[in-house]
């Protein structure tokens, strides 16, 4: 993903008590800059993003704030399961 962006540590801010390094994106390609002008993300130091925020060329922003992450936490057997009722109906696949 890094080979097609422009990669810049901005500083070092805190988000949600957390340290993190700031990073800025900006994308390689023309393709792509005119979606995104540009990203910054949060970094903590287990190397997760615990905040994005993308640019798009005529300045709106999108940003996404992530807390109380959880790395490797056992999930219950139902986790995936879905609950359904008898009216459910169950289709195959189309195509």
């Amino acid at each position: 993903m890094f080979s097609s962006y422009a990669v810049k540590f901005l500083a070092t801010e805190t988000v949600g008590g957390v340290a993190a390094d700031k990073l800025e994106l900006i994308p390689k390609s023309d393709r792509l800059r005119n979606n995104i002008a540009r990203i910054w993300l949060w970094i903590d130091p287990r190397g997760i993003s615990v905040q994005q925020q993308f640019f798009e060329p005529g300045g709106d922003y999108r940003l996404a704030k992530y807390s109380d992450i959880r790395i490797n936490q056992k999930l219950p057997d139902d986790a995936f399961k879905l609950k359904t009722t008898g009216k459910t109906k169950f289709l195959p696949p189309q195509g």
